[in-house]
């Protein structure tokens, strides 16, 4: 029995179609889709640091798609601006690499509204693993 059905036996029938119906509409786990978009950056990740590194970019470039234009670069600045060491800390190349991330999610996964809340990275380059939680964002 899948366990789609054991829900629908156990729990409110309307709670468990609305889940149906978005697990429906996106035929691929996020987290497939995530490591997809970090595809470029993970070339070259070496070690598990690498891996989360290069993950961990790719879920903020996917969020900061969410946001308006307009209000990228400044949210990225005052994001920065309240680190320690300030601005100095994000190099050119960084907010170069999200922009790229951006545009790279827009590409391939226009359609795509899920808002990454939560996640856990786990192993390297070889064998890293992913698990996301998500909320789906309103137009």
């Amino acid at each position: 029995m899948s366990g789609l059905r054991k829900l629908k036996r156990r729990h409110d029938r309307k709670y468990v179609d609305t889940v149906a119906k978005i697990a429906s509409r996106y035929n691929r786990k996020l987290s497939d889709v995530l490591l997809e978009l970090a595809k470029p950056l993970l070339t070259t990740a070496r070690t598990e640091e690498d891996f989360r590194t290069d993950v961990e970019t790719a879920i903020l470039g996917w969020n900061l798609s969410f946001l308006p234009a307009d209000k990228r670069a400044t949210f990225l600045r005052d994001s920065m601006d309240s680190l320690p060491g300030g601005r100095e800390d994000l190099p050119v190349e960084a907010e170069q690499c999200l922009q790229m991330l951006v545009a790279r999610k827009q590409a391939l996964f226009p359609d795509d509204r899920r808002i990454v809340v939560d996640h856990q990275i786990s192993g390297g380059p070889r064998d890293g693993n992913l698990v996301v939680t998500y909320e789906i964002a309103r137009k």
